[in-house]
């Protein structure tokens, strides 16, 4: 049956399918199968729609592995692929930043500095042993090194200047990208690469509106511009252009 199948198309078409099946461009195929490439694309269009050679063509991408309407279904998924998908939404606690004269941040921080000593002595804690600071002594450092920054900045600008500091906690949302199915998205060939870089990650998605197209054109939906109707197959490229 196959052999039969073979005989009854004629040379230009059985070119036409060896060349579609390099690239699934039913235009360029047309065009190195020896049709004029003025009207390639309606030629091209109405080769795929003869029934011996969808037939053919369908038979052999069986063979290789992805019978059409496989062809259909990775569309299918480019086409609802977006990058939602690969985020993730989580809530974390932030502060609000409001403004305060560097004059109270210098009184606070007098007071810190003041309290962390009185509690010291209080409580007898050390600030110091044989390895050095200990954890109240290295809180007693930090605060006196702000306390000298802030100093600096009052002398520096005046103490009627002000500075944005932390205020009242906020929880907002922040997104990050799902590494693992951003991998599982490329293994299914959702998307076309991605790859890790000091700057974070990069993915480099398929354009939807292409596979939308090519969906609409299987579909019928354009028929204006495929001479085709509702039902019937038309082109489908694969990884070309028209």
């Amino acid at each position: 049956m196959e052999d039969q199948t073979e005989r009854e198309l004629t040379d230009k078409r059985s070119r036409f399918i060896d060349e579609y099946l390099l690239d699934c461009n039913a235009t360029q195929a047309a065009i190195r199968a020896g049709y004029a490439s003025s009207g390639a694309r309606q030629e091209g269009s109405r080769l795929l729609a003869n029934a011996d050679i969808r037939t053919e063509v369908d038979r052999r991408l069986s063979e290789a592995g992805m019978p059409a309407q496989e062809v259909v279904k990775h569309f299918v998924d480019i086409a609802k692929t977006r990058l939602n998908d690969f985020l993730v939404v989580r809530q974390v606690q932030g502060y609000e930043q409001e403004e305060q004269y560097l004059s109270v941040l210098v009184d606070r921080k007098r007071e810190e500095v003041s309290f962390i000593q009185e509690f010291a002595e209080q409580e007898d804690l050390q600030l110091f042993n044989e390895f050095g600071p200990t954890d109240t002594g290295k809180r007693l450092n930090k605060a006196k090194e702000q306390l000298l920054e802030l100093e600096l900045e009052k002398m520096r600008h005046g103490p009627d200047a002000v500075k944005l500091v932390p205020g009242k906690p906020v929880v907002h949302e922040v997104a990050d990208l799902d590494i693992v199915a951003i991998a599982r998205a490329k293994q299914q060939g959702r998307i076309k690469t991605y790859k890790m870089g000091k700057e974070g990650v990069s993915v480099e998605m398929y354009a939807a509106d292409g596979a939308l197209e090519k969906l609409g054109r299987y579909h019928g939906i354009f028929e204006k511009d495929n001479r085709q109707t509702a039902g019937t197959d038309v082109e489908i490229v694969i990884g070309g252009s028209e």
